[in-house]
C-alpha cells in the first residue's frame, strides 16, 4: 500500500490517556479493552459537557495516538491518548490533558473494512513503511477517525487513517 504523503501540525489534542497494556483484558478491536473504554470515556464526556465543548473543540476527526517509550518492547507498556484537536486550548477544562503535536512530516495509510485488526499496525509498521522506503522518526503513532469510521460493530464498513511520523 502507497501511503499518501501529507504535513501536520502544529496542533493540540484536548482529551484522555491511559497508560499500560491496553489489550491485556481483551485483544483486538474491543469496546472491552482499555482504548476502548477510553473512547467510551472521552464519549460521554463529550455528551455530558456538549454544551460547552464547542467553544474549545473542532470536531472534524477524533485522534488516538500511540506513545511507546524505551520499556515498551520489553513491557508491552505505553500511552493511549484519545481526544480532539482544540481551537482554543486556555478554555479546555481541567478534566481533559492537553498533547501538543510539532508541525511533521506524516506517511499516511488509509485503512479500509477487512484491512482493520489487531495486526494492522505492526503490518504498517514493518511492511508498508519499508515498501515505501520510508523510514519513522518518533516514538508515536497516530489514528486519525472521521465519519467515515462507522464503529466496533461495522469495522467492515469503515474506514480510517494511520499516520506515522517520517524523515
Amino acid at each position: 500500500m502507497k501511503p499518501e504523503i501529507i504535513n501536520l501540525g502544529p496542533m493540540k489534542i484536548a482529551g484522555f490517556s491511559f497508560y499500560g497494556d491496553p489489550v491485556a483484558t481483551h485483544g483486538g478491536w474491543t469496546e472491552e479493552n482499555e482504548i476502548g473504554v477510553l473512547w467510551n470515556r472521552f464519549k460521554v464526556f463529550l455528551k455530558k459537557n456538549e454544551m460547552n465543548v464547542d467553544t474549545y473543540l473542532i470536531s472534524q476527526f477524533g485522534y488516538e495516538l500511540h506513545i511507546w517509550n524505551d520499556e515498551t518492547q520489553k513491557t508491552g507498556h505505553y500511552e493511549v491518548f484519545v481526544g480532539k484537536e482544540t481551537k482554543n486550548p486556555d478554555k479546555v477544562p481541567i478534566d481533559l490533558v492537553l498533547k501538543n503535536l510539532p508541525l511533521q512530516k506524516y506517511a499516511l495509510f488509509e485503512v479500509a473494512g477487512p484491512d482493520i485488526n489487531r495486526d494492522i499496525f505492526a503490518k504498517v509498521l514493518l511492511e508498508w513503511l519499508p515498501a515505501a522506503d520510508l523510514k519513522q522518526v518518533g516514538h508515536y503513532m497516530i489514528n486519525r477517525y472521521d465519519q467515515r469510521y462507522k464503529g466496533l460493530e461495522y469495522l467492515n464498513e469503515s474506514v480510517f487513517e494511520i499516520l506515522f511520523p517520517i524523515e
